[in-house]
């Protein structure tokens, strides 16, 4: 299943500099929409493995030089919502399919392609 979400916003980075207070509500939103994002991609669609391998793409909105792992550790919430609204524990994620770089998409997204292990 591919599913696509924005791009995270530069609070949820791990090398930016705010009160804790204003990570904690961006944190939120980020699985707030991406529970409801995922729940919709399902479709009614149903998860039911035990094990799983997740693959990321990441389309930044500018050319500006970015850290693949800050994008990915800024995405934390957002994998979070997502493994709620599929009915899964983030753990059940076993295999990394791998992390990369997308074109410059304005606005940008993150690509994330999720398989169930067992049933691919």
């Amino acid at each position: 299943m591919i599913i696509k979400f924005p791009y995270p916003p530069k609070e949820l980075n791990p090398n930016y500099k705010c009160h804790w207070s204003i990570k904690a509500e961006y944190k939120a939103q980020q699985k707030h929409d991406a529970y409801y994002i995922t729940k919709r991609a399902l479709n009614a669609q149903e998860f039911t493995g035990t094990t799983f391998c997740m693959s990321l793409v990441f389309h930044p909105p500018d050319k500006r030089t970015r850290d693949l792992d800050n994008v990915e550790a800024a995405c934390k919430s957002l994998f979070d919502g997502m493994c709620q609204a599929l009915g899964i524990d983030d753990s059940q994620i076993k295999k990394n399919g791998g992390k990369e770089w997308g074109d410059v998409v304005k606005g940008g997204e993150v690509v994330v392609n999720i398989l169930d292990q067992e049933n691919k």
